[in-house]
């Protein structure tokens, strides 16, 4: 097996693009593949950090992250926000979670989207 490193740590500062601007200290949750907007913007997706500094919409904002992110090969299409669990089919390595997964079932939640069999970036729960 090869080695593994996560594609960051929590805690750290990492950045994505921002949909709605926000403010230093806001709290973001996934608003799209590879984005991010304020929680009190209504966005349903899943928090992911604290804004680090404030933005507008289409900038690149650093914030600080809630969980480690991980890539890994999809079984199944992932849309940005949806729920991920273990996949059971070799050589894939996470899944969209089906409706009334259990929560210990769940291990994070995809940042961004991607067709089945292909490279997706999570964030542990």
């Amino acid at each position: 097996m090869a080695d593994y490193t996560p594609v960051q740590f929590p805690a750290r500062v990492i950045t994505s693009t921002l949909t709605v601007a926000c403010s230093g200290g806001d709290l973001l949750a996934v608003s799209g593949s590879g984005t991010v907007a304020p929680a009190w913007a209504g966005v349903q997706g899943a928090f992911v950090g604290v804004a680090a500094v404030d933005g507008q919409p289409g900038d690149r904002v650093t914030f600080f992250a809630r969980g480690f992110v991980h890539e890994s090969i999809s079984d199944g299409v992932v849309t940005a926000g949806d729920m991920m669990t273990p996949s059971l089919t070799p050589g894939r390595g996470v899944a969209t979670a089906a409706a009334g997964t259990l929560g210990q079932y769940i291990i994070g939640w995809a940042l961004t989207s991607a067709p089945d069999n292909s490279m997706v970036r999570w964030m542990e729960a």
